[in-house]
């Protein structure tokens, strides 16, 4: 059966949308986007995933939106999706994008027309449950960032060269993910996760101040620590303390919580571990 998609304010078959050449999502990677997963209809926490967005367009300088008639058309364009796609009953990723509209002159974003909105909804395959009952491995990607104060890395470009390439990096060395590092060796993310640590029963993350993304499966892990009297703190990493960690885990929208068993050469006891399995349990706690 044809997948459709919501294109500019029309719902059609995925194979008919098309964009002009000349735009600059497609020239240049100028647009941003979100991805939700949603379980048999739930479109999990859909109003963190439209603020973030909001956020970014106001943030990047795009033509902006009446936020909350933009928010309804989004929700309700995914809603019409998951019908139309038979995607009310089982799991589904849903992904928005907002591209930059045509430049009036070059490289000029004030310039720009009205932006593109694209939504699209597609069905999730199997999991692979053995990455959740033994973990995955990493690797450190060759790709070095400075560990602050470049905002761009508050924001889910589309222009994702760089996530791209890292992810192909973990792929020939037989990994399932790959995570940035500074140039002094500092941990930032995986190239699609957030990343956790557990040293001594206390939960470690690295702070919102470094050049990572505020993902919003992460902010529900720290709320669920909150919660649940796990002890979270937020500071930064050093690559080196991977060999003190007594658990690994990765989160994002899509895969949730996954648990690591490997970075490079530093293998992990037991993934996975006590702390993972719990807050992995309470995650599923939070769709039901």
């Amino acid at each position: 059966m044809e997948e459709y998609i919501f294109f500019n304010n029309k719902t059609l078959p995925k194979g008919k949308a098309k964009i002009l050449i000349q735009s600059p999502g497609f020239l240049f990677g100028d647009g941003v986007f979100e991805t939700i997963k949603s379980y048999s209809g739930y479109i999990c926490r859909i109003d963190l995933h439209l603020e973030r967005l909001l956020n970014s367009l106001r943030t990047l300088k795009y033509v902006p939106e009446q936020p909350e008639s933009f928010k309804s058309l989004i929700r309700e364009s995914i809603r019409n999706l998951l019908k139309i796609n038979n995607l009310s009953d089982r799991e589904a990723n849903i992904k928005i994008i907002v591209s930059r509209g045509t430049y009036g002159k070059k490289l000029d974003i004030a310039s720009a027309g009205n932006s593109d909105l694209t939504i699209s909804a597609s069905p999730i395959g199997n999991k692979d449950m053995e990455y959740y009952g033994k973990g995955v491995n990493v690797i450190s990607s060759a790709i070095k960032r400075t560990s602050d104060e470049n905002f761009i890395y508050k924001h889910k470009l589309i222009n994702y060269f760089e996530n791209v390439y890292a992810k192909n990096e973990a792929a020939s060395l037989n990994a399932q993910e790959a995570v940035f590092l500074t140039y002094n060796d500092f941990i930032l993310e995986g190239a699609t996760s957030n990343i956790f640590f557990v040293f001594n029963d206390i939960v470690v993350t690295p702070p919102l101040t470094q050049n990572i993304l505020p993902g919003i499966t992460r902010r529900a892990v720290i709320d669920l620590c909150k919660e649940n009297n796990i002890k979270i703190i937020e500071r930064m990493i050093r690559y080196e303390e991977i060999a003190d960690s007594d658990e690994i885990f990765l989160t994002n929208s899509i895969f949730e919580i996954l648990p690591v068993k490997k970075i490079d050469n530093f293998k992990i006891k037991g993934a996975p571990g006590n702390i993972t399995k719990k807050l992995m349990f309470f995650y599923k706690e939070t769709l039901v």
